[in-house]
């Protein structure tokens, strides 16, 4: 059964994945794979995150608002050890949820996919125009922007994280 949903959605991309895999052998990256899973869901679920899926290097997930997302984003940068980089793409919006397959379709899930795997450096994070919108107006400050990524004959809006200057998102007063 399929029904309409309003999420969070949450995608990293391990970076360098296909290098690190040449370089190291497929062993080792498979442990450093589930190291970086099980790091990233316990941090996305202390964060009001759900982890629904992973693909290879990919891991997703789905948060009720953009501004838990970013937090356990912010930890998830800080904790995972160097050698393990990801990207990161965020998006808010109506998601179709299908029950039987414990997973999610919908454009915002095509845009964070876009933002995370393809256009975000290691280390980074890129938040949809929807989800940046959702964020509390002085949490806005934190990103740069708007920029633009065409998709088709489209163009779709984003904004990068900029990490210096930025305020604690800790504060209980950012809600």
């Amino acid at each position: 059964m399929a029904r309409e949903v309003l999420k969070t959605i949450w995608i990293s991309d391990m970076s360098r994945f296909t290098l690190f895999t040449y370089e190291r052998g497929p062993e080792h990256v498979f442990r450093e794979i589930r190291s970086m899973r099980k790091t990233i869901q316990r941090i996305l679920a202390a964060h009001g995150g759900r982890v629904f899926k992973y693909e290879a290097d990919n891991v997703f997930a789905v948060f009720d608002l953009p501004l838990e997302a970013v937090k356990a984003t912010l930890e998830v940068l800080k904790r995972l050890p160097s050698s393990i980089g990801v990207c990161i793409g965020i998006g808010h919006g109506p998601l179709l949820y299908i029950r039987s397959e414990d997973d999610y379709y919908g454009m915002e899930i095509n845009l964070a996919s876009k933002l995370g795997e393809d256009l975000a450096r290691p280390g980074e994070l890129l938040l949809t125009e929807a989800a940046w919108l959702r964020l509390p107006p002085r949490r806005r400050t934190l990103f740069k922007g708007p920029f633009k990524v065409k998709v088709g004959p489209m163009f779709f809006p984003y904004y990068r994280f900029k990490p210096a200057g930025a305020v604690p998102l800790r504060t209980r007063s950012a809600r």
